[in-house]
């Protein structure tokens, strides 16, 4: 199970043949490869390959169930704080179920790169809000040479009224949808505001421990160097 998939903005790497990278709200920035094995799995579900829907916090939720625990947090509750969002992933991996998932929110107002992005799948559609960085299209073998252009403006994908992408048919986000299918888009938008009602956000602190967001937002967009 892989965290994120790989750096474009500074590692030398490549997520060809999606768009986007780390810190990116679009495909290549937030599909990853994982596995999963053991004796639970049924003879007819190893060696399968699934490209259904599932979220990093499922596999917290279906190890947990697995284990014999319960999936939800009563102290956490007791405090204030949401529910477990995750899902059980078993019926999905022991082929039971065609998904777990139908859809879920990617960003909700996210200030990293880019300020106030959002993004959401459901079904076939995503809709993303705000800004994308590293919506370039790269070649197979990237990077041969430098490549500091991919922090330039003019690889954001802008999208301050919603852009919206069938990732099913066009999994690297080249077809914008917004204008060409806008019931859709209105639809998209009322379940990112629904979203956007429940998110929850702890709070962040001291604001001179942010100062590493910030340095992010500008050019050279790096951290440091520091001096004790």
């Amino acid at each position: 199970m892989s965290k994120n998939p790989s750096w474009q903005g500074g590692g030398g790497s490549n997520n060809h043949p999606l768009r986007g990278g780390k810190l990116s709200v679009l495909e290549g920035g937030m599909r990853v490869v994982s596995f999963a094995a053991g004796g639970l799995l049924p003879a007819a579900a190893r060696g399968a390959k699934i490209t259904a829907l599932t979220a990093i916090a499922d596999i917290h939720t279906t190890l947990a169930l697995l284990g014999g625990a319960k999936a939800d947090d009563p102290r956490a509750a007791a405090a204030g704080l949401p529910p477990v969002d995750g899902l059980d992933l078993m019926p999905l991996l022991s082929g039971k179920v065609p998904r777990v998932r139908t859809g879920m929110p990617l960003a909700l107002n996210v200030s990293q790169v880019a300020n106030q992005t959002s993004a959401l799948i459901e079904g076939d559609l995503k809709l993303i809000v705000g800004a994308a960085p590293f919506y370039l299209q790269t070649p197979a073998i990237w990077p041969t040479a430098d490549y500091a252009y991919v922090w330039d403006k003019s690889n954001f994908l802008q999208c301050p009224r919603g852009c919206l992408f069938n990732i099913t048919a066009d999994p690297n986000e080249g077809t914008d949808l917004a204008s060409s299918h806008p019931a859709e888009l209105a639809r998209m938008l009322q379940l990112l505001e629904a979203e956007l009602g429940k998110k929850y956000e702890a709070p962040p602190g001291k604001p001179e421990m942010l100062a590493f967001i910030a340095a992010l937002r500008e050019p050279p967009h790096v951290i440091g160097p520091f001096a004790e």
